[in-house]
């Protein structure tokens, strides 16, 4: 409720009892999009890669590079970079945690 009252909700379809999204578009100098996850549930990778993220700020300026030289390409072009960044970070990841 506290982040309804500041923020847009954004696809309610893919909401759980674990992961809610919002967003604000106007207010800030970029797109502003927020992830609310359960620590334990299964979208809780976002909570990793913002601990990752923290820890590594190359790795976010890596990131910030790779949206802005894709974002001229579109939209999917867009979202297939940002996957495959962000999935070798969780990859990455799992490998850590299976051995």
């Amino acid at each position: 409720e506290a982040l309804e009252r500041s923020f847009a909700v954004r696809h309610p379809s893919n909401w759980t009892e674990t992961f809610a999204s919002f967003g604000d578009d106007e207010g800030h100098e970029l797109p502003l999009g927020v992830q609310l996850v359960a620590e334990g549930g299964p979208e809780d990778f976002f909570l990793y890669l913002r601990d990752y993220f923290l820890a590594h700020p190359d790795a976010i300026r890596e990131y910030d590079r790779l949206k802005e030289v894709h974002a001229s390409g579109g939209a999917e072009a867009y979202w297939r970079a940002k996957c495959e960044f962000l999935g070798a970070i969780l990859t990455e990841r799992e490998i850590r945690l299976s051995t």
